[in-house]
């Protein structure tokens, strides 16, 4: 099976996040079904980001909450547009939390593209 990024498209997921967030309900996640990755691209808008931690989130439909996944650490002397990936291979509904931004009024967006099968 052959996999391909669609790097020439992405998508906006959120834009002007000035602080952290939690994720609540899945009308907050990205459709990955049939995907093998998510790319979440994190862009400074305006500010500096002397500290980022992100954590993808799991959407179940069964049980009708999330579950939590892996957390990544960003720190001033990590270089910014930053990428992220989450594997998704068996999720339908994945998402990104900010779980702690710290910085000189850090502004964010964050986009995404899938890896989707291919031909």
């Amino acid at each position: 099976m052959a996999w391909q990024h669609n790097g020439e498209t992405t998508f906006s997921y959120r834009d002007n996040i000035s602080a952290a967030y939690t994720l609540t309900t899945r009308a907050e996640t990205i459709n990955c079904r049939d995907c093998q990755e998510v790319w979440f691209y994190i862009h400074e808008t305006s500010g500096t980001v002397t500290y980022l931690k992100v954590q993808a989130m799991f959407w179940n439909r069964q049980d009708e909450i999330f579950y939590y996944g892996a957390t990544r650490e960003l720190t001033i002397a990590d270089p910014f547009p930053a990428a992220i990936v989450a594997d998704v291979k068996g999720h339908n509904f994945v998402g990104l939390q900010v779980m702690f931004l710290a910085g000189s009024s850090p502004v964010l967006d964050i986009d995404y593209g899938l890896v989707q099968e291919g031909g």
